[in-house]
């Protein structure tokens, strides 16, 4: 595992390309290798070929050093043989729905559990 890719936690597979220091956040700029097998969500097929690649995706990560960062990477489009659709292929690490890793979903989810109060410490001697 390349430790730069442990400490930013970004893939393992992903190589840095690049990073910029702008004025309001970090870009990170990888070379993400596609999977060797990617499946068709319509039909099941993994017999996909790359439509193009030349499509950046910019999404949002994990905060370093008190700065908001984003990494940006191709995404491929793919065609299926078998039912001649095309879709994207959507790396396991980043979020499905969302316009950000599933490293910072997770991080968020976790701030967000953590920084609750329970229950039973919340004052409630204004009710009786």
């Amino acid at each position: 595992m390349k430790a730069s890719n442990y400490l930013a936690k970004l893939p393992r597979e992903a190589t840095i390309k690049s990073i910029q220091v702008l004025k309001d956040y970090d870009l990170i700029t990888l070379d993400v290798p596609i999977a060797s097998q990617k499946l068709c969500p319509h039909c099941g097929s993994n017999d996909c070929v790359i439509k193009d690649s030349d499509t950046i995706q910019t999404v949002r990560h994990i905060p370093c050093n008190h700065r908001s960062t984003v990494v940006s990477f191709h995404k491929r489009r793919l065609l299926c043989k078998g039912c001649h659709s095309s879709f994207y292929d959507t790396p396991y690490w980043i979020h499905p729905s969302l316009r950000m890793t599933q490293a910072l979903y997770d991080s968020i989810l976790l701030d967000l559990t953590q920084s609750s109060p329970s229950p039973r410490s919340q004052d409630t001697s204004h009710l009786h």
